[in-house]
């Protein structure tokens, strides 16, 4: 009810307490008292909610690099730019990060309009939201906006779930023509956030049926994801497949764990007769294809193979599963149980209640394992998990972040995380907190075959550790000599183990790149060239030399934080081959451009090193 109408009825009920009937006079009384009811009601339900700036907080506080995020998107909406990609690494808290800015939006006048695509997702954003205290509309399947409101009361006390609320949590799903058509009309505004944004591209029904018309019509947008790549290598870009005209990142995972922000991990990566050689990639998806891949595990002895492998490095651990298929699900479960471990297999067709109480008896114990078909992955927070098991083998890095990163949750009595991939995703992709570079370009989709490895796998112990160590950090076993050195050695680029031929002649290279401008202007004098051409050849080797000593000077200082860290030269020296794809000595022969190229990654390593010592 309207102020100006309270007043009205107000000003009403004292002229008629004079002049009125008592008949009347009853009824404004009675009235008033609906009204006294209806504002106290309205006063123990509505918290205040406190704002980003300026207000008291009452609401979580953001970390130091969440703030940064949200400024640095801010930055790039206010220099012109419509939709803005945050990179936020798995377990960064990228949720509290986007609801940060959708109070923020909410509070300068926007419509806000939060996308996701699976009913687990759209009830976590919706669950950060009451933690924000955001009132928000929850757009999806009845029985999803009733747990939401459930959820809401059970968790915060209050149901922040509002049909009337400028801010709405939707599934993409849900998103119907009209609906489409009506947000369209506010144009810009509205402020579209598309949760886990790599799903979204131009060409799909889906994703592309909702975005590009509320973008056409000028709604502004943001894309949060720890993974801004797909496996089919389309392209997040505007002028490729996607959306995004610019990118904002936050911190890596890396530094998250270095700075407790996440935990610590080992990996182990067991033997397993799984064969993937003849499992075909699909084309639209970029990943294995799912019926030959279920077919191929079935094969194998994986599903007995993971409950012998969880006995033998964590027993009595709470843990999550990834498999193939609803069915695999099932069977590994029963495989757990049957060996005397808790478990729950959880699929689409559990609900909601379900769900939710095999995550609280994973976290008091009573179960100890959750086998899953990719139905606890993407943005589901449970920190109680100590290990995860991969029995689910994918060609898709965000897959492989996403499973590897419900692990790697903080939690009391948690010293570290423990990975046991027993189908060799680890060997695909790496290890997940190594430096990567994000690009919303095109690239190359993967074709199956295998590429070298950045990591080895302990033929002692099964641990995984990068590939430039000596011994296993774990049980200490050296790392086993090939039988034939005939040849460079690329994988490790170690330049002490080279064929004796090999390494003169790549020495040889960086003198020659390396001549002083001195000699270099006799020597091209002695050969007759022009005067002109002489002076032209030795001021691009005066500006290369000089590029190449500032190179110089950071490869000395990032070797020197390493071997802070306790590595030799030989392990120095196949990092840096290994994190730059180049050899130590090649890279002191560079060119100009392609060292001022390598200068700018060095120096962001160094930068972020300097941070961390």
């Amino acid at each position: 009810m309207s102020p100006a109408r309270n007043v009205v009825i107000i000003l009403t009920y004292y002229v008629t307490l004079i002049f009125g009937s008592s008949l009347v006079r009853n009824k404004l009384v009675n009235r008033l008292k609906v009204m006294k009811l209806a504002a106290q009601s309205v006063t123990t339900n509505l918290k205040p909610i406190s704002r980003i700036e300026g207000a008291p907080q009452m609401i979580p506080t953001l970390r130091p690099y969440q703030e940064k995020l949200v400024k640095d998107t801010y930055q790039q909406w206010d220099a012109g730019k419509q939709f803005v990609a945050m990179v936020s690494s798995t377990g960064s808290g990228k949720s509290m990060t986007l609801t940060a800015i959708v109070a923020k939006e909410r509070d300068r006048g926007q419509y806000v309009l939060v996308l996701a695509h699976r009913q687990e997702l759209i009830t976590q954003l919706s669950d950060t939201m009451g933690r924000m205290e955001i009132r928000h509309q929850v757009i999806a399947a009845n029985k999803v906006v009733r747990f939401a409101a459930k959820q809401s009361m059970e968790n915060h006390g209050v149901n922040y779930v509002d049909p009337n609320a400028r801010v709405m949590v939707a599934s993409v799903q849900s998103m119907r023509e009209a609906k489409i058509a009506d947000l369209a009309k506010l144009g810009n505004k509205l402020t579209v956030v598309q949760d886990e944004f790599h799903h979204a591209t131009k060409k799909s029904k889906t994703w592309g049926g909702v975005l590009t018309p509320l973008l056409n019509a000028g709604a502004r947008g943001l894309g949060p994801t720890a993974t801004p790549c797909r496996a089919d290598g389309q392209g997040l870009s505007r002028e490729t497949d996607g959306y995004a005209d610019v990118i904002v990142e936050g911190p890596s995972m890396r530094w998250l764990i270095d700075n407790g922000y996440l935990s610590q991990y080992k990996i182990y990566c067991p033997p397993t007769d799984l064969r993937l050689d003849n499992v075909e990639t699909s084309k639209t998806t970029g990943d294995y294809k799912e019926k030959e891949l279920k077919a191929e595990i079935g094969r194998s002895h994986i599903v007995g193979d993971i409950v012998s492998h969880y006995l033998k490095i964590c027993p009595g651990k709470r843990g999550i599963t990834f498999t193939v298929g609803v069915d695999t699900a099932e069977e590994v479960a029963e495989e757990y149980r049957k060996r005397g471990v808790p478990a729950i297999a959880l699929s689409g067709r559990n609900a909601d209640e379900e769900r939710v109480q095999a995550i609280r008896d994973l976290k008091s114990g009573k179960i100890l394992q959750i086998v899953n078909d990719s139905l606890i992955g993407e943005g589901v927070d449970i920190p109680a998990v100590e290990v995860v098991s991969f029995a689910r083998p994918t060609q898709s890095y965000a897959l492989y972040a996403q499973m590897f990163g419900r692990a790697l949750r903080p939690f009391e009595g948690k010293s570290h995380a423990i990975i046991i991939d027993a189908v060799s995703n680890v060997m695909r992709h790496g290890l997940p907190d190594a430096p990567r570079e994000w690009s919303l370009d095109r690239r190359e989709r993967r074709t199956g075959k295998s590429e070298p490895s950045t990591v080895r796998v302990c033929t002692a112990c099964a641990a995984v550790y990068e590939r430039f160590r000596d011994t296993c950090p774990d049980c200490g076993e050296p790392v086993p000599k090939p039988a034939d050195r005939s040849g460079p050695i690329q994988v490790d680029g170690d330049l002490y183990e080279l064929d004796q031929d090999v390494l003169t002649r790549m020495r040889n290279e960086v003198v020659g790149a390396r001549e002083t401008p001195e000699a270099m202007r006799d020597r091209l004098t002695a050969q007759h060239v022009p005067p002109a051409g002489v002076m032209a050849n030795v001021k691009r080797q005066s500006e290369r030399l000089e590029v190449l000593g500032r190179l110089d000077g950071l490869m000395a200082t990032i070797a020197g934080y390493w071997r802070h860290d306790g590595m030799s030269d030989k392990e120095i020296f196949r990092k840096f081959f290994l994190t730059y794809h180049i050899d130590w000595l090649s890279a002191q022969g560079l060119k100009k451009d392609d060292a001022l190229t390598l200068m700018e990654k060095i120096q962001n390593d160094v930068d972020g090193l300097v941070k961390t010592h």
